[in-house]
This record gives structure tokens, sequence and C-alpha cells, in this order.
């Protein structure tokens, strides 16, 4: 349960910077199409249990379809409210609320990325509410293009 919640979590920042509607930009992201390693550095602390730092690494082909998707990786975030989005060609900021009514559990974060053409990163710091209790969350994403998809 809590590890399908924190894969949303970790997911997040990468699928709102490769779906935003380029109506919405004045420029295209910084960002170039290919595959690209994303490694993902998790802190939580609070509630009932110690939890220690997780460090996820995963692949990524992007194409230059996906970057001018709108919808690309957001159909797994019905459950969630984005509010704040801020964007440039250079980066991103926002907030988003997730319900997880069937696990009773409300995520809210606040996240921020930078695009530099073949690297990004970004950070995310959320509160997690639910039967464990309150528990808070942060995120370090490093991402970087690694080869041709």
């Amino acid at each position: 349960m809590l590890k399908a919640n924190q894969n949303v979590c970790l997911t997040t920042l990468l699928a709102l910077a490769l779906s935003l509607p380029m109506a919405a930009l004045a420029e295209q992201p910084n960002l170039e199409a290919g595959l690209w390693s994303f490694t993902n550095t998790t802190t939580m602390e609070g509630g009932p249990m110690e939890i220690p730092e997780e460090e996820n690494t995963y692949q990524e082909c992007v194409t230059e379809e996906d970057l001018a998707d709108p919808d690309f990786l957001l159909e797994d975030m019905d459950n969630c409210e984005v509010s704040n989005l801020d964007l440039s060609s250079g980066g991103m900021s926002y907030s988003m609320v997730c319900e997880e009514p069937e696990v009773g559990m409300t995520v809210t974060m606040d996240s921020e990325a930078s695009f530099m053409g073949e690297t990004m990163s970004g950070t995310m710091d959320g509160k997690m509410e639910g039967p464990m209790g309150e528990m808070t969350l942060h995120v370090v994403t490093e991402g970087e293009r690694i080869d041709d998809c």
C-alpha cells in the first residue's frame, strides 16, 4: 500500500514534466527525447515505524511524441489535483493533492524541477495523512538522457 503511493509520488515529477500542454508554454520544455535514467532518493519520517532512505533507479524511453502529448503518463493520476502550476522551458513548479479513498490516505505535495536539455533535477516535499498517522516525504530526482530509444 505504501509502496504503491510512493511510486505515484516518484513518477509525478517526471509525469508532469513530460506532459505539459505545449499551448501553455511559449517554448517546449528543455528536455531531449531519448532513453532517460532517473534516480529518486526518498526519505520518509513519522508514522508508527522507522522507514530507511530508499533509492530507486529506472529507465524510461521518452519520444518526441511523448513530449508533445499533454496526457503522457497522467493516466494513473486520476485521484490527484494539480494547482499552482508554473511552467517555463527551463523548469516547473506545482502543488498536488492525491486522495486514495480505498486506503484512507491523502498526500499533499509541492514539487519543482529544472530542465537542462539532457539532464533534469527536481525535488518533491509532501505530507501523507492516513491510517498510519502523518508522515513527511522528501524525494530528490536526478535524470539524464543516456542514449537513443
